[in-house]
């Protein structure tokens, strides 16, 4: 589907606080879930679908302390640095934003004439700032509820916008393996999104994963078998998914001769957040997309100019951060996956710490267990090559500081924070998999 060049006047685009309805939920506990809509004036050349880690909110970017921060408070200065808010605002209004959201005039257009819709969307259990309980994030029943708010999403996205224009899922920490659970489920039903994108995603595999269709690798597998291109951002940094998860995702998704071309971007120096090094997490995600949503071509590797580092300064905190991206693809990077019979650091599911090691354990019920009783499920060592750094590349950044102590400025959002009885009896329920 082509679409003509984007007309009106150039200007910031505002989100709309939005109720999806869950479509796809087979409860009828939850009716609806929270998003923000960026919608463009002009119809969009794309759709994103992009979802938050467990604590739902606004994503990744956004300091730290404040993660977890409900999309309903998208206007609140913590809320400046994340990663979704400004490419919403980019995508839908064709103009290109500081990370305070106020637009730059005269900057190039992202999508060069072109605009895109964003839905960011949160999960049902995340309305208020509440986050989802740790210990319910490795049951089988999350992922399949997470799923299903993705789903619902996109089957949202697909309705205001049309069937035929092309939807990208997007996902951080455990919204990786959600989108890719997600688009395998979308794909299984004749609606396979344009792209899958996992920022910082952790994995989920196992017996009971494999059962009920959900387990991470072979979900992947699947999608990216019917030409679906994907793309692995994450940082070496991150103590809450280890690098290794990408990296192994990654070989899953070049393993097949007829997949689609998948890209794996590494951060250096980025934890997981992407809060310090968010310019560089920002770029590499927007030349990815562009390549994809402009050039219509499955995208590779994404040139982002010259030079083999970029230096990240933060005036509010009066440090330097030295970040370099490194990119990776299924061509020439990864050799064939060899089984190693050494010891190896698991590094599958959520946590487990960064760092490198020389084999990793594949889906592992310890890992990704749906219940205290669950067998565990025979894993296969896989033998992961030191990552090729002949295809670095640099971009220069700007800091983020619209002003002396933003990103220190505690929120004013009512209810952040606090868990009324209701949210606890929920997540309690969600916790004990009733």
């Amino acid at each position: 589907m082509v679409l003509p060049p984007s007309s009106g006047k150039a200007g910031s685009c505002r989100a709309t606080v939005v109720d999806v309805p869950l479509t796809r939920a087979l409860d009828g506990e939850h009716a609806s879930l929270p998003a923000l809509l960026y919608k463009p004036k002009s119809p969009p050349c794309a759709v994103l679908v992009v979802a938050p880690g467990s604590s739902g909110g606004m994503g990744p970017g956004i300091e730290t302390r404040h993660a977890g921060l409900p999309v309903e408070c998208h206007r609140e200065r913590a809320a400046f640095g994340s990663i979704y808010r400004r490419l919403g605002a980019e995508l839908a209004s064709g103009v290109a934003h500081a990370w305070d959201g106020k637009a730059k005039q005269g900057a190039a257009n992202l999508l060069e004439g072109k605009q895109a819709a964003v839905l960011h969307m949160t999960w049902r259990h995340c309305r208020g700032g509440v986050k989802w309980p740790g210990p319910a994030l490795k049951r089988v029943e999350s992922l399949k509820m997470s799923s299903e708010d993705m789903a619902s999403a996109a089957d949202y996205a697909r309705d205001m916008f049309g069937h035929d224009v092309p939807v990208v899922l997007c996902g951080f920490s455990f919204g990786g393996p959600t989108a890719i659970a997600a688009a395998a489920s979308l794909t299984a039903a004749g609606q396979a999104p344009a792209a899958v994108v996992s920022i910082a995603g952790s994995g989920r595999g196992g017996d009971a994963f494999e059962n009920a269709s959900l387990a991470t690798a072979s979900a992947l597998a699947s999608v990216a078998c019917e030409g679906v291109p994907t793309l692995f951002l994450h940082g070496t940094e991150d103590k809450n998914v280890a690098l290794d998860v990408s990296r192994y995702l990654h070989l899953i998704a070049s393993n097949n001769a007829d997949a689609a071309p998948t890209t794996l971007a590494v951060v250096e120096g980025s934890a997981h957040m992407f809060d310090v090094a968010r310019d560089i997490a920002y770029t590499a995600l927007t030349g990815w997309l562009r390549q994809l949503l402009v050039s219509h071509d499955m995208p590779s590797i994404v040139p982002l100019g010259p030079g083999a580092k970029a230096v990240q300064l933060r005036l509010d905190r009066r440090q330097t951060r030295s970040s370099r991206v490194a990119y990776g693809t299924s061509r020439g990077i990864w050799p064939s996956a060899a089984k190693d019979a050494g010891e190896g650091r698991p590094a599958w599911g959520s946590g487990g710490g960064g760092g490198t090691t020389p084999a990793i354990r594949a889906p592992s019920a310890r890992i990704g267990r749906a219940g205290p009783k669950a067998r565990p499920a025979s894993a296969e060592r896989v033998h992961l090559p030191p990552l090729s750094l002949s295809q670095r590349v640099g971009i220069a950044v700007s800091s983020f500081a619209p002003q002396r102590g933003v990103s220190a400025a505690p929120t004013t959002c009512k209810g952040w924070g606090q868990r009324t009885e209701a949210a606890m009896r929920r997540n309690k329920k969600v916790a004990n998999g009733s």
